[in-house]
């Protein structure tokens, strides 16, 4: 229980820190949610736009933190495990920045064609699909049920079964094009 020679006198706290702690806290989070979400593929909604504008908001919530706390922080860095960590952080995240995969605008014109295909197909009717891939229409279907997308018929889209959702969209195509040499005569028999 707090009585009033225990509670903290008004002077050791800074005007920010009623508004700062909070907002870095809720930030948090938010932050964390949406990351998590992102890590198992969540894209629908608004969870990586959250997660991408929240981060900043993050930082400069960590930042005011960091500054109303740098006496303490100050004495965290002093020691050994403080030190340690900033380090190991510092040196992390300058990896995460190195180009070493060639950069994203390079990955992201490679693969552009087949995502412009991608985009295409996932607009065909699947009886479209099926004609194309010399296939009865009723084996996309079962394929895609397989697969966990209900309600596919003839007319559906792949855009109209998996809405926005990119890791349906990419269990549905790989449902139509398995990449097997012998499904045309599977299908067949």
């Amino acid at each position: 229980m707090i009585t009033p020679e225990s509670a903290p006198s008004p002077k050791k706290f800074s005007s920010i820190r009623k508004w700062v702690t909070p907002l870095t806290m809720g930030t948090f989070l938010l932050t964390a949610g949406t990351g998590l979400g992102l890590f198992f593929e969540v894209e629908w909604g608004l969870v990586k736009p959250i997660h991408e504008w929240l981060s900043l908001t993050l930082l400069a919530g960590a930042l005011l933190h960091l500054w109303d706390h740098r006496n303490s922080v100050l004495k965290h860095l002093s020691g050994t495990w403080g030190k340690a960590f900033v380090a190991a952080g510092a040196l992390i995240l300058i990896g995460a920045l190195l180009p070493i995969t060639g950069g994203e605008e390079e990955e992201e014109d490679e693969h552009r064609p087949n995502r412009e295909i991608a985009q295409t197909l996932e607009r065909i009717p699947l009886a479209s699909l099926a004609t194309a891939r010399n296939v009865p229409v009723d084996s996309l279907v079962i394929r895609l049920n397989a697969a966990g997308i209900a309600n596919a018929t003839p007319s559906s889209t792949v855009e109209q079964l998996a809405g926005r959702d990119q890791h349906l969209k990419t269990k549905a195509m790989a449902a139509i094009f398995p990449g097997s040499k012998n499904e045309e005569e599977e299908d067949e028999d």
